[in-house]
């Protein structure tokens, strides 16, 4: 449990773990956050590994910041900048005894729970608490609360996507369903999955995304096509029917944490949902 008295802990005395789970978007909109914090206050303490020791640790050089990254730059990058003395410190509070693991696991499911965390960074990380537990992959599910479903997309990301596709990726250009869409396509060759990474992110619609991957499936002239023959294609007009159908409660809420968890909408994954069985029923090709 996190020891939940709050303790105001100087800047100089926290440096960024390894732990803390985010690479990207640290620095994202940083002066608007430290307006948030002048007008309201911190309303969220910043979150230190291990157990007080004073201002100044005595068993390790700092304290390491394990969540709350960005509420620290606001602080030490915009506040104390305009007023070292009144901003010298951070309300932080403090994890207690955990494993630097258990440490990356709180970081992981606090981020993700915030939406802080871009895909990127979780595919990063859920791949290094794959091989951490030893590939594992039920005891990972129970440690973070990601089905194995999310696990695997993680895992495929960051085994198979380019560098450039994880960079579109961590700014937010594609989605991570996106880009496991596209390296399954693509068969391992990296230069055709970036082709299509680099359209999908100039596509602004999630509609003319879906018609991009359906081109793509359906026509083999698609692994050779151009960039902008690419966009073309996914920007026409294709036959849409629709039909109405009742949900219980249990499955419409489950298509409401699917929305929340890959960044869909849930039309687009209940049409995926009925396409794949569609598949796995020999009823489509």
């Amino acid at each position: 449990m996190v020891e939940q008295e709050i303790r105001r802990i100087p800047l100089d005395a926290i440096a960024i773990s390894e732990m803390n789970v985010r690479h990207g978007g640290a620095q994202a909109d940083l002066a608007e956050l430290a307006e948030s914090i002048v007008e309201f206050g911190l309303l969220q303490p910043v979150v230190l590994w291990g157990e007080f020791e004073g201002d100044y640790p005595k068993s390790q050089p700092k304290y390491q910041l394990v969540i709350g990254q960005r509420r620290f730059n606001a602080y030490a990058e915009v506040l104390a900048k305009k007023d070292p003395q009144r901003w010298k410190a951070i309300p932080a509070i403090f994890t207690g005894k955990i494993s630097a693991t258990e440490a990356k696991i709180r970081s992981l499911a606090e981020n993700l729970h915030r939406m802080e965390l871009n895909h990127a960074d979780a595919a990063e990380a859920v791949t290094a608490l794959y091989r951490h537990f030893g590939k594992d992959m039920r005891r990972l599910s129970r440690e973070t609360g990601f089905s194995v479903t999310r696990i695997n997309r993680y895992l495929k990301i960051k085994e198979r996507a380019s560098k450039e596709a994880m960079e579109l990726l961590r700014a937010k250009k594609v989605r991570d369903f996106d880009v496991k869409r596209v390296v399954d396509w693509a068969d391992d060759d990296r230069q055709r999955a970036d082709r299509m990474v680099r359209v999908m992110a100039r596509l602004p619609t999630a509609r003319e995304k879906r018609n991009l991957m359906e081109y793509a499936r359906e026509n083999p002239k698609a692994r050779s096509a151009s960039e902008d023959e690419l966009e073309r294609e996914a920007k026409k007009p294709r036959i849409r029917r629709k039909i109405s159908v009742d949900l219980t409660d249990a499955l419409w809420q489950g298509l409401e944490s699917a929305e929340h968890a890959m960044a869909m909408e849930r039309e687009e994954i209940a049409a995926l949902a009925i396409e794949k069985w569609l598949r796995d029923q020999g009823f489509l090709k």
